[in-house]
């Protein structure tokens, strides 16, 4: 199906950034429309300052989106139930600063020195094949990955068609 759902950027990298550029156009021009290059520019520190959290956060979102559908066996009845977009997304992730450390860890308040830290993405704590290996059932997602090994792909697309989507195109 072709809809925004399952459109990553539509469904949450664009709303986000046009946003984020409608603040920063109502501070630097108190509402008023941009010249086209002060525009651009806008869009692109919006894009520069999007936090890759949230960019990891929004991929997971869209993973459950597909298993959503996939789970009402390509329809969309899901979005019509209480909490239907709500996947646990936020419980499950945490933030991950690409330094080895566990981003739900406290911070050393003893040093001086401030420290700035950026998160490069999230970690997704989960329950996998029903055993809870993070120890926080609260904190799942409302989707498990499906079990795509009954499906054989080769029935719908030629070895070919695989590696180009693969990227194994010489």
């Amino acid at each position: 199906a072709n809809s925004p759902l399952t459109n990553i950027m539509d469904a949450a990298i664009f709303p986000a950034l046009a946003k984020m550029v409608s603040g920063l156009q109502g501070v630097l021009a108190g509402g008023h429309y941009l010249h086209c290059e002060v525009l651009w520019q806008l869009v692109k520190k919006a894009w520069d300052d999007y936090p890759l959290d949230r960019i990891a956060r929004a991929f997971v979102h869209h993973s459950q989106v597909a298993a959503a559908i996939y789970a009402c066996d390509g329809g969309d009845e899901f979005v019509q139930e209480r909490n239907g977009l709500s996947f646990g997304v936020r419980k499950a992730c945490r933030l991950d600063y690409g330094d080895g450390e566990d981003g739900g860890a406290a911070l050393d308040l003893t040093s001086i020195e401030p420290r700035e830290r950026v998160a490069k993405g999230v970690i997704v704590e989960e329950v996998q094949d029903g055993l809870d290996l993070e120890g926080g059932a609260d904190n799942k997602l409302k989707y498990a990955v499906p079990n795509m090994e009954q499906h054989d792909i080769s029935e719908h697309l030629t070895y070919d068609e695989l590696a180009f989507i693969a990227g194994d195109v010489a």
